[in-house]
């Protein structure tokens, strides 16, 4: 957001170089693909209303299309703000702060004038210096005019086309494939240069047409300040994929220009890859594991291959093929006594690494053994704390402890090898517990001297007493998902997993404009997921808490705003108007959507438009009682909800007595 307020500064300052030339007239109009963008350049339009009235080449009368009110807050300017986001490129909502700064902007009589010679088309939209016709058609010609509060008129004309802006070319001089995501750069000389782009992308050799794709992108000025350079990170490949791209400029109104030259790559291309590096191997239970450590080019790796020979210099096979992301691999295939040596090899894209170094294993076969009993545990000094025996002296070289945390937790070793210790009971202190509140649990395993493992003991249970000044963590990561038209589900980090030992969660809710959340919830529930039915114009914040099973409580998490924005219903369709028996009906075609009522507006010839009746929702005709000879007559219909939402106005139908 820091950047978004720099932006705005850096044009008002370089408006203020320019605040001193004289204000002009002109109405200047230009095609975007989201319609006809006029920019008044005058600081009356801002200040005062206007109407703009619109009309195609072939017709005869002008039509209001817009109409603009000068803004009077900071909220309005705000909501405004919002009510124009996204027609307009690269627009993204704006927060609070920089909201305000704005309107400090606008608001002052010094620094009001930097709005009119802001190179910012956003800017000039939202304090109503430039409008924006969306209802427009590729391809037809308009004639405007644009009409103030006092009375003056301007005028302007446009033919709405799309044409591709003659940037200067953009071509590329740097292509890396990268090890995960590939890097492309493109430049063009500052002068004529396009202020912004997209990128395009298919695969390679295949017939689909070249897609728009949204990612990494960015633009910076060369070292001696006479190129642009423009540069983008595709995060949304896959590995060892061949693609085709290439950039078109786009200016501030979102206008194409020419595309530049296309680029071809493969992902991760054919990069040298590493050996595998400090191979080990230690006996195990009916096996050998083979260890390595993990490998940093995974991104452009395909396979890790393991190969095996019972002699040091010949006869290596294959073993095995794993994933890159695997650091061991057991070897059951071994006889007890017999000594195997083993090389590891990674895969390329197209290459293989160097074999490293040749590594011995030796399996001295397997002892059977029982597991350990008469297993306890107690809490020792605030530390689980666990006692248990062996009866087999001959075999048995140690033990390893295996702690699982929580119901659904998986066992896993805490322990280095736990000598054994003949007719003598065995301990261990778990001094790396430190799940307060949570229940643990514990097994233990024997290990022979040829390092085979005896089954697992019974499990035993200990819970670690939960301090009452425990603070846990809040809840975090809230986001909000639409489910329908009125039901948002409110998700949240399962605390369970990381705190352990949550009984529930409570849900808060306040109004947006409300200082602090109730005392109450307005929900508990036990899962970290909470599900509300909002209506129409509802704004709301929300905080989750979560509390133990001992009744600690966490504080409240970051809240989250959540505004349900109403869906504008459509206007109706087929209005015709008729003559029956010296009798005016107005009909139109009825909805399935939930109408509570029909406005109908009257014009009488040049009268501006008035509410001329109000209808049930279940009716579409209605008679005009009050129709005079001589007289045009213009209706519209218009749809409102149960909330009392207006759509727009139904297209006009004329009757003529």
């Amino acid at each position: 957001m820091k950047n978004i307020v720099c932006f705005f500064s850096v044009i008002l300052l370089y408006a203020n170089s320019l605040s001193g030339q004289e204000q002009a007239t002109v109405i200047n109009m230009v095609s975007t693909p989201n319609g006809i963008y006029a920019d008044l350049n005058n600081m009356d339009f801002g200040n005062k209303g206007y109407v703009v009235l619109r009309k195609e080449n072939q017709q005869a009368e002008y039509q209001p299309v817009l109409q603009h009110d000068p803004v009077r807050s900071a909220k309005e300017l705000g909501k405004r703000i919002n009510d124009l986001l996204f027609y307009m490129p690269d627009s993204s909502p704006l927060s609070d702060s920089t909201v305000n700064m704005l309107w400090s902007y606008w608001h002052n009589p010094e620094t009001q004038i930097e709005f009119v010679t802001a190179p910012a088309p956003h800017l000039k939209l939202y304090v109503g210096l430039a409008f924006l016709d969306t209802s427009v058609a590729l391809g037809k010609s308009y004639d405007y005019i644009i009409e103030n509060e006092d009375g003056d008129r301007y005028n302007g004309s446009v033919v709405h086309r799309l044409d591709t802006i003659d940037f200067t070319a953009m071509r590329s001089f740097d292509v890396d494939p990268g090890e995960g995501y590939p890097e492309l750069r493109f430049h063009s000389s500052i002068v004529n240069g396009a202020p912004s782009f997209e990128v395009y992308r298919k695969v390679s050799g295949g017939f689909d047409d070249f897609e728009k794709i949204h990612t990494t992108k960015g633009m910076v000025l060369n070292e001696t300040q006479d190129s642009v350079i423009y540069f983008t990170q595709d995060t949304t490949v896959l590995q060892s994929v061949r693609y085709d791209y290439f950039i078109r400029g786009k200016d501030l109104m979102g206008n194409l220009g020419i595309a530049s030259d296309t680029v071809s790559l493969q992902v991760g291309g054919n990069r040298n890859v590493n050996a595998g590096f400090n191979i080990n191997t230690a006996a195990v239970d009916r096996g050998i594991r083979i260890t390595w450590d993990s490998l940093d080019q995974r991104f452009s790796l395909q396979n890790i291959v393991i190969y095996k020979s019972a002699d040091y210099d010949t006869g290596y096979a294959l073993l095995a093929t794993l994933p890159v992301t695997d650091t061991e691999y057991i070897d059951y295939d071994v006889i007890g006594g017999t000594d195997y040596y083993y090389q590891v090899l990674i895969q390329g894209e197209s290459n293989m690494s160097f074999a490293s170094a040749r590594t011995s294993g030796l399996y001295q076969g397997v002892v059977n053994l029982v597991p350990p009993h008469s297993v306890r545990g107690e809490i020792m000094n605030g530390k689980p704390g666990l006692s248990w025996m062996h009866q087999d002296s001959l075999h048995v070289d140690g033990y390893y402890v295996y702690r699982a945390v929580g119901r659904n937790g998986e066992l896993q070793q805490v322990s280095n090898m736990i000598p054994y210790e003949k007719d003598s009971v065995t301990t261990f202190l778990d001094s790396t517990a430190t799940d307060a509140g949570e229940v643990i649990y514990y097994g233990i395993t024997a290990v022979s001297k040829t390092q085979s493992l005896s089954p697992m003991s019974e499990l035993i249970a200990i819970s670690i007493p939960e301090s009452k000044n425990h603070r846990m963590s809040a809840p975090d990561r809230l986001q909000a998902i639409w489910m329908d038209q009125n039901t948002v589900s409110i998700t949240w980090r399962d605390m369970d997993r990381w705190e352990g030992s949550i009984d529930h969660y409570n849900v808060y809710r306040k109004l947006k404009d409300s200082a602090q959340f109730p005392k109450e919830p307005v929900a508990t529930v036990e899962i970290n997921e909470f599900v509300d039915t909002l209506r129409a114009n509802d704004m709301y914040d929300y905080a989750v808490q979560a509390v133990s099973i001992h009744e600690n409580q966490s504080a409240l998490s970051t809240a989250i705003s959540i505004e349900r924005i109403p869906d504008k219903l459509l206007p109706p369709l087929k209005v015709r108007v008729m003559e029956n028996k010296g009798k005016v009906y107005l009909t139109w075609d009825g909805s399935e959507a939930p109408i509570e009522k029909y406005h109908i507006y009257r014009v009488v010839n040049t009268e501006p438009p008035v509410l001329y009746k109000t209808l049930d929702g279940n009716l579409t005709a209605i008679e005009d009682t009050d129709v005079k000879q001589g007289n045009n007559y213009l209706y519209y219909v218009a749809c409102v909800d149960q909330d009392e939402m207006e759509s727009d106005w139904s297209e006009e139908v004329i009757y003529s007595p």
